[in-house]
């Protein structure tokens, strides 16, 4: 049985299409009755648990052979996770694969970085046969600037280098693949786009598919950092996440890698597919 923890957000969805495209028969973890019904118009079959139940947890994970891991930015997560990966040892899980993110290690000094470097150790250290997939940014990260890039033609950033951003449809590729074939345990895939861009080349080909001028704008990181706060974001991830942009101006995460080509045995999406995809929100 193969069992997907979070189902229904950018991974999960493209997750889900990729299993029931290949014919297998995934169940997925759902916490409320939105969740079940997402689920179960992806071609899963919903299994009710929530990762700070463990009861639930145990029940959901009876029978699992195979464990997709993935949750929503949360302080907590450290422990939420461990719940899940305390559930897969318990339950014999064969195999893990866990969406973590690039540079995981548990003695980082990034929040993230150190949570998710955290969770791999646990996992690691309870026998849990696993893969570690550990992408870059996302190109879906880019719709949080769809209002200024339709409405004034601007995309803004703080400070950053070139980045190899990734869609999320080619990690749940990867992560498809990496469930469904053997010879994967033991590996931490870090994931990239093909090439990276920076920021300036980023408008520059927004420009071209939309058919009109996108001019960056570099702001400075306080200043993007209200603005993500104004929008809702946790102040702790809202500073991981800058933190992130400016490791890359030292080089740091700006290499592709060629991980995606050579587990889907195509190449990743690039920048301008993903533009194309979603010109639509990116237009008034």
């Amino acid at each position: 049985m193969l069992l997907v923890v979070g189902a229904t957000g950018n991974v999960g969805r493209h997750l889900l299409r990729e299993l029931a495209a290949a014919g297998a028969e995934p169940r997925a973890l759902a916490r409320t009755l939105a969740a079940r019904e997402a689920a179960t118009a992806l071609g899963a079959v919903p299994v009710a648990g929530s990762l700070d139940d463990r009861a639930s947890l145990t029940r959901a994970f009876d029978g699992v052979e195979r464990l997709f891991l993935l949750s929503p930015p949360d302080a907590r997560e450290v422990a939420l996770q461990s719940h899940a990966i305390d559930a897969a040892a318990a339950a014999g899980v064969r195999l893990l694969v866990k969406l973590s993110v690039t540079g995981a290690d548990p003695t980082a000094d990034n929040v993230l970085q150190r949570d998710h470097g955290e969770i791999e150790a646990r996992a690691t250290a309870l026998g849990v046969p696993s893969v570690f997939l550990r992408p870059t940014h996302f190109m879906q990260n880019l719709l949080a600037s769809a209002d200024s890039i339709a409405g004034e033609g601007r995309l803004y950033s703080p400070p950053t280098g070139p980045m190899p951003l990734i869609d999320a449809a080619d990690v749940a590729a990867v992560a498809a693949r990496v469930l469904l074939d053997d010879g994967h345990a033991g590996n931490a895939y870090e994931l990239t786009g093909g090439a990276a861009h920076a920021y300036p080349e980023i408008a520059a080909i927004l420009s071209g598919v939309l058919g009109r001028e996108i001019t960056h704008v570099k702001l400075p990181s306080e200043v993007v950092r209200g603005a993500m706060l104004g929008r809702g974001m946790e102040a702790w991830l809202v500073d991981a996440l800058l933190d992130l942009y400016a490791r890359s101006v030292d080089g740091e995460g700006t290499t592709p890698t060629g991980h995606v080509a050579a587990i889907t045995g195509r190449a990743p999406r690039t920048l301008a597919e993903f533009a194309r995809e979603h010109a639509a929100a990116f237009t008034r």
